[in-house]
Parts: structure tokens; C-alpha cells; sequence
């Protein structure tokens, strides 16, 4: 079992794809900034002159100068002026401080990446597997071939990720996924034990979140792949309506109809909040996810039938 051809030719198309994907996502990203930089410059020194002249005392006035500069005006004529960075200020007026906060800060490209990913994974399937059945390769070294493919993008994506996103810290507001939902300012507040911990249970987190979701999209694309035409519409259809609308509606209706549905959401919702306290118990679960879908993935290849290109 040789998967060193067909592992080359697609981790080649793979980081391809994914070279693509960091270019337009940081494109996106940045125009996105730049947009709302233009927007938040337009509104936000207003803001500030009319918090500032909304609790000013008689005599005092603040407006915009020449140069965007906030200019405080006291009732004997003496002036304070503040030049705003376009995102947070504190002004002193007369002792008094004001505090305006304009909110934008960036976030959620690890995000992006794992859609990438959960994409890959449904078109990757049929792709790689008429690729095998194409040069007489078996279902399973086109399996592992897959599965190593996928790993091995995730690993990259994560590791490119981690320092587009900090480099964008460094030039503008960003926070990363696992900073929203950890860190001392953003998230619970969890307390690492040195910055070599909480490196490794980031990329950690960023690896095994990005890979499930091409774990999933591996499983669509098999159920896809063997599927007939009106199954494939169902489930495209079924999918995204059951998670977004049926499945909210359903817990709903049944936590308002049934007090022992609603004890047992409790207790799930513990459980899922004291999983997300701890990265330990967040990386545990992805893995141990990452594994269960690693073999259910193994059935959809092992007798997946030669058909013909529709």
C-alpha cells in the first residue's frame, strides 16, 4: 500500500486551494477594516462631542477642529484637545473623564477557515476517490491518503492562521477565536500556566476544530456520492433547515411542554459550559469527536461504488 502518489497529487491541489483562500481572506479582511475605518471616522469624533457636551456644565462646549482634533472649550476660554484614534478615547473635562469606546474589533478568520475546510471536505470526496478508482489505487490508501491530506492542511492552515492573526493584533483590534472564549478580557477568564501551555492548547484547538469540520464535510460528501439525485436534494435542503429552524423549534416547544426535557437540557448545558470553561476539556472533546468521525468516515470510503461522473 503505496499512498505517496495520490497523497502528493492532492495535498499539491489541496494547498493550492488553501494559498488561495488565505489570499482572499486576508483581501476580505482588509477591505473590510479599511470600510469600516471610514465609516467609524465619519460618526465617531461626533459621538464623542456629543457625549462630552451632553454632561458639560454652563460654559463648556466641545466640537471638531481643523485637523479631527476634539476640542474642549471651558468657560474662561481655556482648551484641552484630544486627537482620537478612531476607536477608543478618554477625554478629561475639568476633572471630569469621559470614556467612548467605538467597538470595532476584528475577529473570526479561524472561523472562515474551518467553512474552507467543512467545503474541501464534501467536494474532496468524490474528487480523490475517482481519482483512485482512475489508477487502480483501493478505497483505503485513497482513505488514509485523505485523511493525511486533511491533517496535514489543517496543520498549515492553523499554523498560517495563528500568525496572520498576529500580525493583524499587532496593526489593529483583532482577537482570535480561542482569545474571545478564554482569555482574561474577552472570555472566562481561564488561567494559563505559562505562554508555552496556552500556545499549544491554541493551535491545539485551531488544528482539531478546522479538521472536524473536514471530517464532516467528508461525511456529507460520502452520503452525497452514494445518494440519488432527489436524496441529494433532501439532505442539502434538510440539513441546514433542521439545525436553523427545526431543531430550535422542536427544543423550544418541548422545554416549555415537558419539565423533565427541560431539567435534561440543564444538564446538558452544564455539561457543555464546564467542557468550555477549560481548553484541556475543549481539545479533549474535538479530538475525541475527530476520532469518531475518523471511522465513520472509513465506511462511507470502504465500499463506496465506481459511478459514473454525474
Amino acid at each position: 500500500m503505496n499512498i505517496k502518489p495520490i497523497f502528493k497529487v492532492s495535498m499539491k491541489n489541496m494547498l493550492r486551494a488553501a494559498l488561495i483562500y488565505c489570499i482572499v481572506i486576508v483581501c476580505v479582511f482588509l477591505c473590510g477594516i479599511v470600510l469600516d475605518r471610514i465609516v467609524a471616522l465619519e460618526t465617531y469624533d461626533t459621538a464623542i462631542i456629543d457625549l462630552v457636551n451632553e454632561h458639560a456644565e454652563e460654559g463648556e462646549k466641545a466640537y471638531l477642529g481643523e485637523n479631527n482634533e476634539i476640542i474642549i472649550e471651558y468657560a474662561d476660554g481655556s482648551k484641552d484637545i484630544t486627537y482620537p484614534d478612531g476607536n477608543c478615547t478618554y477625554i478629561d473635562v475639568d476633572g471630569d473623564e469621559y470614556y467612548y469606546d467605538n467597538g470595532n474589533v476584528v475577529s473570526g478568520m479561524e472561523t472562515s477557515a474551518g467553512i474552507f475546510l467543512f467545503v474541501c471536505g464534501i467536494v474532496f470526496y468524490k474528487e480523490i476517490l475517482w481519482l483512485g478508482f482512475a489508477n487502480g489505487i483501493s478505497r483505503k490508501t485513497v482513505y488514509l491518503s485523505t485523511m493525511l491530506v486533511g491533517l496535514a492542511t489543517s496543520v498549515v492552515l492553523a499554523v498560517g492562521l495563528y500568525l496572520i492573526c498576529g500580525i493583524f493584533g499587532l496593526l489593529l483590534d483583532y482577537v482570535s477565536v480561542f482569545e474571545q472564549i478564554y482569555s482574561v478580557d474577552w472570555g472566562v477568564g481561564y488561567e494559563f500556566a505559562n505562554g508555552a501551555s496556552k500556545f499549544t492548547l491554541n493551535m491545539l484547538f485551531d488544528i482539531l476544530s478546522v479538521f472536524d469540520a473536514f471530517l464532516i464535510g467528508q461525511i456529507i460528501g460520502g452520503v452525497f456520492y452514494r445518494a440519488n439525485k432527489a436524496v441529494k436534494i433532501i439532505v442539502a435542503v434538510g440539513f441546514p433547515v433542521t439545525f436553523t429552524i427545526i431543531l430550535p423549534s422542536v427544543i423550544g416547544y418541548f422545554s416549555v411542554v415537558s419539565r423533565e426535557f427541560e431539567v435534561f437540557l440543564t444538564k446538558v448545558s452544564k455539561v457543555i459550559e464546564g467542557i468550555a470553561t477549560s481548553p484541556v476539556y475543549t481539545v479533549v472533546t474535538l479530538f475525541t469527536l475527530a476520532v469518531v468521525m475518523f471511522f465513520v468516515t472509513f465506511f462511507t470510503y470502504r465500499k463506496a461504488p465506481l459511478k459514473a461522473n454525474d
